[in-house]
């Protein structure tokens, strides 16, 4: 399935048949998103299409059948190195070698130990940041600032794995959460749930939930601009040493093939 960067498959609900990640970085961040079993298929298909200078795949550590030229490994606040079902992990820790870039997102000093040895220019920090709220509408997207949740009384409803820093977000911006609604990641919102979460809001300023959860619930009717998504955005630090790496790479894989 292939996915183009358009409000009207948000409000459509195509999340219920595409997946709520893919729809979502298809129309926050206009991209053609692809969906398939095959992910060599699936980017033939786009090549037929379009013209497609490079391919972005997530959670592509993993899949050898897809040659890559670059991967980004990002290394979260887990660094047990306890592998499926015990723990996080995909593979052995140890494979952390195999990645041409690091993205540490969490656990920072733990990492660090870790990582001893390493090449100095492979590791990078980052973190989440908030940057605006946002509604959709018949009429497309629409942005607030944060400054909208300062004394807010909040209902929060999340479908993700881990909420609690999605929650640290909105306490740092002096919102009030005085009700949660936790949902199982990558939830598929019923008319019962939305009529829960109407019922716990009815006193309330806001309903801030996530960018993947908005694509979803927008389906449903709700008050005007008060079902908003906490737009985050990830803070690299030295982050422009980390973009010129990896563009000298591309460069570097595009120059071989066209010799």
């Amino acid at each position: 399935m292939v996915i183009e960067p358009s409000y009207e498959n948000v409000m459509a609900g195509s999340a219920l048949s595409s997946g709520d990640e893919p729809l979502m970085m298809a129309a926050l961040y206009s991209q053609t998103v692809a969906v398939a079993e095959d992910r060599s298929n699936a980017a033939l298909e786009l090549l037929k299409k379009k013209a497609v200078d490079v391919f972005i795949l997530d959670d592509g550590f993993q899949h050898r059948r897809v040659k890559r030229d670059i991967d980004v490994l990002l290394l979260g606040a887990d660094t047990s190195g306890w592998m499926l079902p015990a723990g996080p992990f995909r593979e052995p820790r140890r494979n952390h070698r195999r990645a041409d870039f690091l993205l540490i997102t969490g656990a920072n000093d733990k990492w660090s130990s870790v990582l001893r040895g390493s090449r100095g220019d492979k590791a990078f920090t980052a973190s989440l940041s908030p940057v605006s709220l946002l509604s959709f509408s018949a009429n497309g997207p629409k942005e607030f600032p944060l400054t909208l949740l300062y004394r807010s009384k909040i209902v929060t409803v999340t479908g993700i794995a881990d909420p609690r820093p999605f929650y640290r977000l909105v306490y740092d911006w002096e919102g009030e959460i005085v009700e949660t609604l936790e949902f199982s990641d990558h939830h598929v919102y019923t008319a019962r749930d939305w009529q829960e979460i109407n019922r716990v809001s009815r006193r309330v300023d806001l309903i801030i939930t996530t960018e993947k959860d908005i694509v979803k619930l927008v389906q449903f009717p709700f008050a005007k601009d008060k079902l908003l998504a906490l737009r985050v955005a990830m803070s690299v630090e030295n982050g422009d040493a980390l973009i010129n790496a990896i563009v000298e790479k591309l460069n570097r894989a595009r120059d071989n093939v066209v010799s």
